[in-house]
């Protein structure tokens, strides 16, 4: 091997690292439109497994249709379909993020668990709160048109709604958004960048509406 080729070789690698290294220190814009981006993109991956595993999309038509054995039937077809699509896209979503803040030499933390973080009082109050808002929006959601049970009914919507989403929002938006955010100093910012996309994919578990 010529004496030079050594020296090129690391200069290659060295120029492939530099697309890892923006301008300023992570995160900064650039980094929270990946996130984004390698969100949307988990969303059509899921939606695609769903499809090459068999799984039926859900028709609106027979969902509010009349006949309720067929509107059942349909309910569970949903569930099925919305738990493969959801744990795909959110499980690429986890793959995804880890292997990107880890290229932009992020923080390497996931999540922070710890029975010191538990306040039992303060739980209390989010469970009063929650009763309170329901208490108060139960007279005006009469008011409102209907809303069709878009997260599908059975097993398999149980599974999705009630052990996925809570696991899933908590280790990625809590945890490694919450994280990859918390290097700027300050409480709101992160918290507030942490909030905004678990919301956003509490909604996105119903896809084919």
């Amino acid at each position: 091997m010529p004496a030079g080729e050594p020296a090129k070789a690391a200069g290659n690698k060295a120029d492939n690292n530099k697309i890892w290294h923006y301008n300023g220190k992570f995160p900064v814009v650039v980094d929270y439109l990946v996130f984004f981006g390698i969100f949307l993109l988990a969303q059509g991956l899921g939606t695609a497994v769903a499809w090459l595993a068999g799984c039926k999309w859900p028709d609106p038509e027979l969902l509010a249709s009349p006949d309720e054995a067929i509107s059942t039937a349909e309910q569970i077809a949903a569930g099925h379909f919305n738990a493969v699509t959801y744990f795909v896209s959110m499980s690429v979503t986890l793959a995804g993020f880890l292997f990107y803040r880890r290229r932009r030499h992020g923080p390497a933390v996931v999540a922070r668990f710890s029975r010191r973080g538990l306040n039992p009082v303060l739980l209390l109050w989010g469970v009063f709160f929650m009763l309170s808002t329901s208490v108060v929006l139960e007279p005006l959601l009469s008011l409102m048109p209907e809303v069709p049970n878009v997260y599908g009914r059975g097993a398999w919507a149980i599974v999705t709604v009630v052990v996925m989403a809570p696991l899933f929002e908590e280790v990625i938006f809590r945890g490694v958004l919450l994280e990859s955010t918390r290097v700027h100093g300050t409480a709101w910012w992160p918290h507030g960048c942490s909030r905004r996309p678990s919301s956003a994919s509490c909604m996105s578990i119903p896809r084919w509406w």
